[in-house]
């Protein structure tokens, strides 16, 4: 027998075998055969059905609503790029706006800014349903208001400035712990360090990275709070006390031995409770640094001279203090004037018709 009948032989009981497998499967909808994917050298031949991959075949509801958001979304492409325009600019012109105003009307900034921190926040988080949050700053606020006014009181108190900020330092202090301890928190979720050390599953990990979230969240609204709350009483008690002025002269002289933020003797108390600026001046310790630090003033009291703030920094936790008030200056417009921008943004789209 020549070679080339021998090879077409064999090639027909092949296809015979294979036809024969496929005749002893079951058909598939529509009475198709499934398709031979393949031959098995020690048995039948390897199927390829169409649901191998153990994914469900879709109903015709699902294909009708996918369909039917195809339908709706068709042609949006150029209304996403003018929805993103439009949120880009209204956020850039947003800072610039915030710029100018707090460059030609300070007061009214910062005023603005008190009330938007005060207000914004509680307003979202009943909205969410968050009454966690409210009570806490239910309580925090009533506290506060007690401590407005004392620093409103006619006469004030000699030593109202220094409960004053006493009272601040210890929020920030607090805020200032619980931000970091919420930020400490996050990064070793993040990082999975609790799953890498068989200390938690990842379960648990996600729970500890949703409160750290919440930590750091209390930690930098309430120490921007605060801090916005000391740069306004600041300057009312300073006022108050006769030995500073925003502008010209202040209306009492400074004498030696007297300290122009509180106007209590200085040379009473021990000379390691009192700090000397470069001006010559000379103030209690926790008065002068209420009135930098935490009231956010860089210059003296009387004379108006520049303060060296490196001079206050008793130790290297002061400076990294110093870094945490920065972040705080930066996250008043996230807390107070981003959420309104967005909402402004979500109106025009409304306005617009852009969805």
């Amino acid at each position: 027998m020549p070679a080339d009948s021998g090879a077409k032989g064999v090639a027909e009981v092949t296809a015979k075998a294979a036809a024969a497998a496929v005749d002893g499967q079951p058909r598939i909808e529509g009475g198709a055969r499934p398709v031979v994917h393949g031959m098995n050298v020690d048995g039948p031949p390897v199927l390829h059905h169409p649901h191998h991959n153990g994914m469900p075949p879709q109903t015709p509801e699902q294909i009708a609503a996918q369909a039917k958001f195809q339908a709706e979304h068709a042609g949006h492409e150029s209304q996403h790029a003018a929805m993103a325009w439009i949120l880009i600019s209204s956020l850039v012109l947003s800072q610039l706006s915030f710029v100018i105003w707090k460059r030609y009307h300070a007061r009214s900034f910062h005023a603005a800014t008190l009330l938007g921190l005060w207000l914004v926040p509680p307003i979202l988080g009943v909205q969410a349903g968050n009454y966690r949050f409210s009570c806490v700053w239910l309580l925090y606020s009533i506290i506060n208001c007690w401590i407005v006014r004392k620093a409103f009181e006619m006469p004030m108190r000699s030593s109202t400035p220094r409960w004053v900020y006493k009272w601040y330092t210890v929020v920030y202090n607090i805020s200032y712990s619980i931000g970091i301890t919420g930020y400490i928190t996050v990064l070793l979720s993040f990082f999975h360090v609790p799953l890498i050390l068989h200390i938690a599953k990842l379960e648990t990990e996600a729970k500890m990275f949703e409160a750290g979230i919440i930590v750091l969240f209390y930690g930098l609204y309430f120490g921007t709070l605060g801090r916005d709350s000391v740069v306004v009483l600041s300057d009312r008690m300073a006022v108050s006390v006769g030995y500073y002025s925003k502008s010209g002269f202040p209306a009492k002289h400074l004498r030696s031995g007297v300290c122009g933020i509180c106007g209590d003797a200085t040379d009473l108390v021990p000379a390691d409770t009192l700090h000397k600026l470069n001006c010559g001046h000379t103030y209690h310790n926790p008065c002068i640094r209420g009135w930098t630090i935490i009231g956010k003033k860089d210059v003296c009291p009387f004379c108006k001279e520049k303060v060296d703030l490196k001079s206050l920094h008793r130790n290297p936790w002061d400076t990294s203090q110093q870094l945490y008030l920065n972040l705080l200056d930066a996250m008043r417009y996230l807390l107070a004037y981003i959420p309104v921008v967005f909402y402004i943004v979500h109106l025009v789209f409304e306005v617009s018709g852009l969805k």
